[in-house]
C-alpha cells in the first residue's frame, strides 16, 4: 500500500503534494470501503449457493445411490454393495438436518472470517 501512497503524495496540484499521512489516511479509508463492499457482495451469494446445495443434498444422495445400486446389479456386486446403500437410504433423512447445521455453522464462520479479514485491514 506503500507505493499507492507514495503515488498520492506525489500528485502537486497546486505546487504542494499531499501530506503522507493524509495520502495514508485517504488509501485506508479506500482499501476499507471496498473490503466492506466486498462483502456486501460475496455473503449473500455464498448464503444463497449454500441454502441451494443443502436443499439439493438429499435428492442427489439418493440419486447417487441408485445409480450405484444398477451399477452393482449390471456388474454381479449386488451383494457386497446393496447393504451399503440400504444402511445409507435410510441415512439420507438425517442428511438434511446434519447439513442444514453445517451449513449454519459454515455461514457463521464466512461472516466471523470477513469480520476479522475487515478488522485485519483497518488495523
Amino acid at each position: 500500500m506503500s507505493c499507492f501512497v507514495t503515488a498520492l503524495g506525489s500528485i502537486r496540484p497546486r505546487g504542494r503534494g499531499m501530506p503522507r499521512a493524509a495520502a495514508a489516511a485517504v488509501v485506508m479509508l479506500v482499501a476499507v470501503v471496498l473490503a466492506g463492499i466486498a462483502l456486501a457482495w460475496i455473503v449473500p451469494q455464498a448464503g444463497a449457493e449454500l441454502v441451494r446445495f443443502v436443499e439439493r443434498a438429499p435428492g442427489t444422495a439418493t440419486e447417487l445411490l441408485v445409480r450405484l445400486k444398477d451399477w452393482a446389479n449390471a456388474n454381479g456386486f449386488a451383494r457386497y454393495v446393496d447393504p451399503v446403500t440400504e444402511m445409507l437410504r435410510s441415512n439420507i433423512a438425517n442428511l438434511g438436518r446434519n447439513a442444514g447445521g453445517l451449513a449454519a455453522a459454515g455461514a457463521s464462520g464466512l461472516v466471523a472470517a470477513g469480520a476479522s479479514g475487515l478488522a485485519g485491514a483497518v488495523a
